[in-house]
């Protein structure tokens, strides 16, 4: 069943995540190809490749990451997820202007989904720590107003600490 072989990836990943054990990766990247291996229908499709984007993502395989990341955006169903994990690789690459470009496909988004803590990250790599600031404190808020999981709050906010910190305040 290609559903059930999906939410197990998700399951691994998030299990990476909170044990820091990079060994679910590659139980959830096993769990995903198996979902894309048996046909799922488009929309699980462009979910398990995603998951699949971010496990690559997440074990420092750029290429591999940007390659799913695009299939997964030319699967055609709409969601401007797989463009945030294009620009985190593109990123990664070095390719600052490819990210940039890949963020502003989600620029039309509010709240969490807004890419307003990639673009923090973005604007601080090119040396503009004025707008890296707004950009996390954007994300703070967007954060704490949509009731995200504390677990993205509590990474928000560190992330806007150590801007702070780089900037010596």
């Amino acid at each position: 069943d290609p559903f059930n072989y999906n939410k197990l990836g998700a399951v691994y990943i998030q299990k990476a995540r909170e044990t820091g054990d990079v060994a679910f990766y590659e139980l959830g990247e096993n769990a995903l190809k198996k979902s894309l291996d048996l046909r799922p229908n488009t929309s699980l499709a462009t979910s398990a490749t995603v998951q699949l984007a971010a496990v690559y993502l997440a074990k420092h395989q750029f290429k591999d990451a940007l390659n799913y990341a695009q299939k997964a955006a030319a699967i055609g169903t709409g969601d401007l997820y797989p463009y945030a994990l294009i620009g985190d690789a593109y990123i990664e690459l070095g390719q600052y202007e490819k990210a940039g470009d890949a963020y502003s496909k989600m620029l039309g988004l509010s709240g969490p989904l807004h890419p307003h803590s990639r673009l923090s990250y973005l604007q601080f790599l090119k040396g503009d720590t004025g707008a890296a600031l707004e950009h996390m404190r954007s994300a703070v808020k967007a954060a704490v107003e949509s009731n995200s999981p504390v677990e993205n709050i509590a990474w928000s906010r560190v992330q806007l600490g150590e801007l702070f910190f780089h900037v010596g305040d």
